[in-house]
């Protein structure tokens, strides 16, 4: 019963360090990097999504399925404050405004 505890703290940490960085390193890849091929920034947004959505569930997406009406809005407040850096993440590979 302690290490699936230490699993799923370990799992929602880590979740939460990468939410936490995702916005920061947006910013400056979205900047920094010049236009790359969508041969290589696609794929990259691509798993960046999937790992973002990924994260989200293990901090509390999964309230959405069986819990009360409350932890429902918290749950879709939170989806609502990720989607736009999901939608920002791409950016990276069309690089700055011009």
């Amino acid at each position: 019963m302690d290490k699936i505890i230490q699993t799923i703290n370990l799992k929602r940490n880590v979740s939460q360090v990468y939410l936490s960085i995702v916005p920061l390193l947006g910013i400056i890849f979205g900047f920094g990097v010049g236009y790359i091929s969508y041969k290589i920034y696609l794929p990259i947004w691509i798993i960046n999504v999937c790992l973002m959505v990924t994260a989200a569930w293990f901090l509390g997406g999964h309230v959405t399925k069986n819990h009360d009406a409350e932890r429902k809005h918290l749950a879709a407040g939170a989806f609502f404050l990720i989607v736009p850096w999901i939608i920002i993440s791409m950016f990276f590979g069309l690089g700055p405004p011009p």
